[in-house]
């Protein structure tokens, strides 16, 4: 057995406990392949984070839906947000166009400045609730939410500037000079580039949450 416990239809324990220790084996790989079917790049760009352990921890789960929505429910995946918009794979009729256009998004990004520069600029941001998630923490769950949509938003963003900026121009959380402090202190531009050969610097900011 890999991933959560379950008893019945009830569910025991929290994910960032229990799918930590996934080994991906058996059914495991069956949906672990499922998932990179249908969202390569992002799988590619994730290999070796939680999210491999909870797509193998799925396999406890995709027998049916009935469990499947349960588990999410209860919150049992280390990156449950992103297990959510990601469900499509195991059950084609929860299909989220949101998260195909992720999918396309980021592809399109990894076409312009390679794997290695997406995953230093949304790895971590992909892995926020991970990193932040304690037992019981529901109050957690709003920001979790928000943390997801970001990094989408900053991905759709990135998307579309590859189509506009000078080819081979674009850099990702290219560091902002700044006399007045240490270069460790600097923060980065989301996305910059040059456009008809002039410099162009991007930041992203989600709307509703200036609102």
């Amino acid at each position: 057995m890999i991933g959560a416990k379950h008893v019945g239809s009830g569910l025991v324990g929290k994910s960032v406990f229990l799918v930590s220790a996934v080994n991906i084996e058996g059914h495991g790989i069956q949906t672990m392949n499922a998932f990179r079917a249908t969202y390569p790049t992002l799988c590619e760009l994730l290999a070796g984070t939680p999210f491999e352990a909870d797509a193998a921890a799925a396999a406890d789960f995709a027998k049916s839906k009935e469990d499947m929505k349960a588990a999410l429910e209860e919150r049992m995946f280390a990156l449950n947000e992103l297990m959510w918009l990601l469900c499509g794979a195991l059950f084609p009729e929860w299909a989220n166009s949101d998260a195909t256009q992720l999918e396309q998004d980021l592809a399109t990004v990894v076409r312009t400045v390679g794997i290695a520069s997406a995953r230093t600029a949304y790895k971590d941001k992909f892995l926020v609730e991970a990193k932040s998630k304690i037992q019981n923490a529901k109050d957690k769950i709003p920001d979790a939410k928000n943390k997801l949509e970001d990094v989408r938003y900053e991905i759709a963003v990135t998307a579309k500037a590859c189509g506009v900026l000078d080819s081979g121009s674009i850099q990702l959380e290219k560091p902002i000079r700044d006399p007045n402090k240490k270069e460790k202190d600097w923060k980065n531009s989301d996305v910059f580039g040059t456009f008809k050969d002039q410099p162009v610097r991007i930041e992203v900011s989600h709307v509703s949450r200036l609102a």
